[in-house]
């Protein structure tokens, strides 16, 4: 019984990675694809240049210089230069001699719509339009402004040097003439607005000043302004009157309350009152009488000025009454007066509103009436045909000695690497879009087992009828096969392995090819080895080895038919025996199903040392997955750029599911001379051959050499 146990199912998880030494190998490999692109490119642009007519490029410089401005408000001529000099300025002044006006002005100054090399007749015989000449200009127009200065290059070009001169010549002139007309253009409609504008603000200057005419004639109002400030003063003297009226009654309204209500009856009292105290009379006589009592000590001398002071107070009292009434009387007089004159002034205040109105429009309307004329008088046109900058031609354009198109060392130099670069990025992309196994670290990385072996392609038509080990021994596939049987003995050395599947995960992969050259190859060691054709559904090993299709073979051991011995047929390698699949099964799996496998490999294995099997394509039918679960060692041939990695792991899960995964992996049909393998290696095949044909030995017909000595 087999009790290995069942191995992880595989997964195609290999992306879209580029292994720098492969795609290195890959482009050696695929070199004459490159080189074939390089010659094809190169050879396309030898064609372009023999075909391509050359074309002459003249060109001119100009200066872009400052110069103060003409046309402008007298509040704009403190405007600095840097605002000119700025890139932007100088870029828009570039691109203005890019416009379509300057180009179509230039094609029909000379005549390049008739010019068949500009303008080829079209087929149709319809005449270019203005917009299709002006772009087949601009492909020829080359306009560039050199960074930090003020200098802008401009380039025509042409298949006639000297037409290019002239182009370029014409170019600068009609940008020159094209500044001239627009400024000039400008300045006359500027003219005619201002002076539209003027006539336009006279008329209504005049109509604004009529109008405050007849309103002054209507309201007598012709010395408004003087009526205002008479109005004004006298307001303010009667404020001033009326306040000292009513501050003078105020003083005196205490005192007369005073001497109404009896407060102040003698002299003593009455000279307490400050009205009193304050009169002239009082105070003279106050005066008086203080100089004489300094003077006189006898109180006698002094009796009739005190009763002469004693009895004016008296006679105060009804001077401040009398006093009192006049200050009323005058505040009263006073007030009205003052309420009269704000009425009048109120009336005035009316009047004066619309007549500001009228004025103030007035004055607007000169002030703009004015600014026009003064606008007027700065833009006649012997100072406005001005401008903020002049040109100024640096570089006159001269004929050119050689083309400028096409460049033929660049166009060469590109069609190499072009031609370099679409090759190998094909190559590449081959490459990634290849989705099959092609060395042996692939098939590691894939399925983590090892590659006992790399079969190189063959150049025989029939592989099959007879082992390469045999039939050639000293070449590179024979070498290859004494490879994979020395692998055998260093595979799983603990257990002595008798029994081995070939399988493959397509058709045409190889297996049978395998199978018979190993089996040939271990029966040259001197082990009497069994191949067995299992692969009921193609036999091709039986149809290639045996002479008799209907000669009774693995079918009929299964089916009891027949004995496992008496089936076998012998093979012109010594130990080496075949039982062929025999006739042909109507249902193969459900006879490897129910047949009696496991006794047969038992006696095959009691009777013989090796037993190597070939069965069918894993992936196309079950037969294999029956099989394997009875085998010691499963082998998986991969076809090198054929066998697809998504085909290899649905193989190696087919496997698991039944079994266990391949215990190693044959990568047969590799490219010769591949730098990836030791059989393309530059030594190997003089190694090979040399081993294989020593003058001091003969091979014989199994392989060995007649001296005895096995190399292999």
């Amino acid at each position: 019984m087999n009790t290995k146990t069942s191995s992880p199912i595989f997964n195609d998880s290999s992306a879209l990675r580029i292994d720098i030494a492969q795609l290195c190998r890959e482009l050696l490999s695929k070199s004459w694809l490159i080189i074939l692109f390089v010659l094809l490119s190169l050879l396309a642009a030898v064609i372009y240049l023999v075909k391509t007519p050359p074309t002459y490029a003249s060109r001119a410089v100009i200066e872009v210089d400052q110069e103060p401005q003409k046309v402008v408000n007298s509040q704009d001529r403190n405007r600095d230069d840097e605002d000119f000099k700025s890139e932007e300025e100088l870029n828009t002044i570039a691109q203005s001699l890019m416009s379509d006006t300057l180009a179509l002005r230039v094609i029909k100054a000379n005549g390049l719509d008739q010019d068949p090399w500009f303008a080829p007749p079209k087929k149709s015989g319809v005449p270019y339009s203005d917009s299709e000449l002006v772009g087949l200009f601009h492909k020829r127009l080359t306009v560039t402004l050199r960074r930090g200065t003020r200098l802008i290059d401009i380039s025509v070009q042409h298949a006639d040097p000297k037409r290019a001169q002239e182009l370029t010549q014409s170019m600068v002139k009609e940008f020159v003439d094209q500044i001239f007309d627009q400024k000039l253009s400008v300045s006359k409609e500027a003219n005619n607005f201002l002076t539209h504008q003027a006539d336009t603000l006279k008329a209504k200057l005049h109509n604004s000043e009529q109008a405050l005419q007849d309103y002054r004639e209507k309201n007598h109002a012709v010395s408004l302004e003087d009526k205002q400030n008479i109005t004004v003063e006298k307001l303010k003297d009667l404020n001033q009157k009326v306040t000292e009226a009513r501050s003078q009654r105020l003083k005196l309204e205490a005192d007369v309350a005073a001497i109404k209500q009896g407060k102040a009856k003698n002299p003593e009292q009455l000279l307490m009152l400050p009205s009193v105290a304050d009169l002239p009379v009082v105070v003279a006589l106050r005066q008086e009488l203080a100089d004489k009592e300094s003077k006189f000590k006898n109180p006698e001398e002094l009796r009739g000025l005190q009763e002469s002071l004693n009895s004016t107070l008296l006679n105060a009292a009804n001077m401040v009454v009398q006093s009192y009434q006049a200050a009323k009387t005058t505040e009263a007089k006073l007030s009205a007066e003052l309420k009269d004159q704000e009425s009048a002034a109120l009336e005035l205040d009316k009047i004066a509103i619309p007549y500001n109105v009228l004025l103030r429009e007035v004055e607007a309307d000169r002030a703009l009436y004015d600014s026009v004329l003064a606008g007027m008088k700065e833009t006649n046109l012997s100072q406005n045909l001005g401008q903020r900058f002049t040109i100024r031609v640096i570089a006159s354009p001269m004929v050119p000695s050689s083309p400028v198109k096409p460049r033929k060392l660049l166009i060469l130099a590109l069609s190499l690497l072009g031609g370099f670069v679409v090759g190998s990025a094909l190559v590449t992309g081959l490459m990634m879009m290849d989705s099959s196994v092609r060395e042996v670290n692939q098939v590691e990385e894939l399925l983590a087992v090892p590659v006992l072996t790399s079969i190189p392609r063959s150049k025989r038509k029939h592989l099959d009828r007879s082992p390469v080990v045999s039939s050639k021994p000293g070449s590179y596939e024979a070498e290859a096969f004494r490879s994979l049987r020395t692998g055998l003995s260093f595979l799983r050395a603990e257990r002595d392995f008798k029994t081995f599947l070939f399988t493959s995960a397509n058709p045409g992969e190889g297996k049978t090819y395998c199978s018979l050259n190993c089996a040939a190859a271990l029966a040259q060691l001197g082990l009497r080895t069994l191949l067995i054709d299992a692969d009921l559904r193609r036999p091709t090993l039986s149809k290639a080895l045996l002479t008799s299709r209907k000669a009774p073979g693995l079918t009929a051991c299964l089916t009891g038919r027949a004995n496992l011995m008496d089936c076998l047929q012998t093979t012109d390698t010594e130990n080496l025996f075949v039982l062929g699949a025999g006739e042909r099964a109507s249902k193969p799996a459900e006879l490897l199903a129910a047949g009696d496998l496991v006794a047969l490999l038992n006696e095959a294995k009691f009777n013989f040392d090796r037993i190597v099997i070939d069965s069918a394509p894993v992936n196309a039918v079950s037969d294999t997955q029956l099989i394997a679960k009875e085998i010691d060692l499963v082998f998986l041939v991969i076809r090198a750029a054929k066998t697809s990695r998504r085909s290899v792991s649905a193989a190696c899960n087919h496997l698991a599911r039944a079994t266990h995964s391949p215990d190693a992996v044959i990568l047969n049909r590799v490219v010769r001379r591949s730098r990836d393998h030791y059989h393309a290696a530059r030594y190997a095949r003089s190694y090979v051959t040399g081993a294989g044909h020593r003058k001091s030995g003969k091979l014989s017909k199994n392989g060995s050499i007649s001296n005895g000595a096995d190399l292999y």
